[in-house]
This record gives C-alpha cells, sequence and structure tokens, in this order.
C-alpha cells in the first residue's frame, strides 16, 4: 500500500511523519504529531522540546500542548522542560 500524508505510522521518505513539516505546506494535525512524539520517545528515551520543534516545524509552545496532552492521557511522563 502506498504511503499517504494522513496515514499515522508511515516511515516512507517524504511522508509527513518521516520529514519535518515546511512551514506553511502542510498541516500537521495534533494526533499525527503526537504519535510522531511518541515515536521519538520509544526511540530515544527521551525527547527536547528544541529537538520536537526542528523534528515536527512547529512552535515550542505547540510541542509544549501536545506533550501536555500525552501526559495527561499517561503515554508519557515528566514534565515537559528544555534542557
Amino acid at each position: 500500500m502506498p504511503c499517504r500524508d494522513d496515514m499515522l505510522n508511515c516511515d516512507e521518505p517524504g511522508s509527513i511523519l518521516s520529514s519535518p513539516a515546511r512551514a506553511g505546506s502542510v498541516t500537521v494535525l495534533p494526533a499525527q504529531r503526537q504519535e510522531r512524539i511518541l515515536e521519538e520517545v520509544q526511540r530515544v528515551g527521551g525527547v527536547r522540546v528544541s529537538d520536537l520543534t526542528g523534528l515536527l516545524g512547529v512552535s515550542d509552545m505547540t510541542v509544549r500542548r501536545d506533550l501536555d496532552t500525552l501526559a495527561r492521557r499517561g503515554l508519557i511522563v515528566g514534565e515537559p522542560q528544555e534542557l
């Protein structure tokens, strides 16, 4: 099955989740960003807000909101903070 930008678990090159969003070119839904954040946490063991802003192409406040949502849902542990 070909990779589409709306697929959450797509890792093919050029998919919305395998490359940073380009300003003004795509809209990444919160659920898509949060899925990508969870993938990074599992891959690396932890994440920095600054790393996620570059990876996702969004502001630090957007990343912090996503991290807060994931924490409230019990999917991650810890306070979002910049190291």
